[in-house]
């Protein structure tokens, strides 16, 4: 986040991607520690980059850590109430509006790997 503020363009964001990447403690805590690749920041901040070029604003409501939503350029409200409040004063009444109320807590997708029973060897044909 640090580094994302520090730039006015995201794309600058690549020229710190290798040393991120071959970081020997963000490499460990990937294999070993349960993390996500140490480049996951990168591509969640491109997508946000490209939402933020296209929305008026992003709200986040009820977070408990505002100032690191802040520091990303993202609004940050109590409450939906304070929410929807914040949006109509940003584009007016009957605002456009997406609602995603799991989009930081879970995965926008999942894969179930499951190792097949036996060997896992088939016969050639």
């Amino acid at each position: 986040i640090d580094l994302y503020a520090r730039y006015p363009d995201v794309r600058s964001l690549v020229d710190h991607e290798e040393a991120f990447d071959r970081r020997a403690d963000y490499r460990a805590l990937y294999t070993d520690g349960h993390a996500y690749p140490p480049l996951h920041p990168f591509w969640l901040l491109y997508q946000y980059s490209y939402t933020l070029a296209r929305a008026a604003a992003v709200i986040m409501a009820g977070t408990t850590n505002p100032q690191a939503f802040r520091d990303l350029g993202i609004f940050s409200a109590a409450d939906f109430e304070a929410a929807w409040t914040r949006a109509v004063e940003i584009v007016g009444e009957d605002p456009v509006t997406v609602v995603a109320p799991t989009f930081w807590s879970r995965r926008s997708f999942k894969f179930e790997v499951k190792k097949p029973a036996g060997d896992g060897l088939k016969p050639a044909n």
